[in-house]
């Protein structure tokens, strides 16, 4: 059986989400030196014999640096994404989650541009219900 039509929007190149990734990169490299430079002279072990706290600073300094980094990689990797098919509409406005509309609670799509910037906005019915109008509530809006 083979797969229904699928329609895919272009994506543009991610240079907000790689300036973001760059500028975050710079910057906490520069805290980990920092860190690495005051702490780095630190005994393992104090005179009295106890383990000394800040020589692990360095180390977990880089941990910490590198987990902040994955959500602004994420945002790299999985970039926004619309799609559609027979069923439904598919919209990914970040890198965190995938809404899946269903074209039978879809009741208008439209492209608005404001100050240069681009958006999708999806009114969304309240019911199944032909007979009622869509109520302005339920109005969602997505970056392009």
């Amino acid at each position: 059986m083979s797969r229904p039509e699928r329609i895919e929007w272009p994506r543009g190149f991610p240079s907000r989400s790689l300036s973001t990734l760059v500028w975050y990169v710079v910057s906490a490299g520069l805290v980990v030196l920092l860190v690495r430079g005051l702490f780095a002279d630190e005994p393992e072990i104090l005179v009295s014999g106890a383990d000394n706290p800040l020589a692990d600073a360095p180390m977990w300094t880089l941990v910490l640096a590198v987990v902040g980094a994955i959500p602004m990689l994420l945002a790299v990797v999985r970039r926004p994404r619309v799609g559609a098919d027979h069923f439904a509409l598919t919209v990914r406005p970040g890198w965190i989650r995938t809404l899946v509309l269903p074209w039978s609670r879809v009741a208008d799509v439209a492209m608005v541009e404001i100050e240069e910037e681009r958006y999708l906005v999806v009114r969304l019915r309240d019911s199944l219900d032909s007979r009622r109008q869509p109520s302005s509530d339920s109005l969602v809006a997505f970056a392009a």
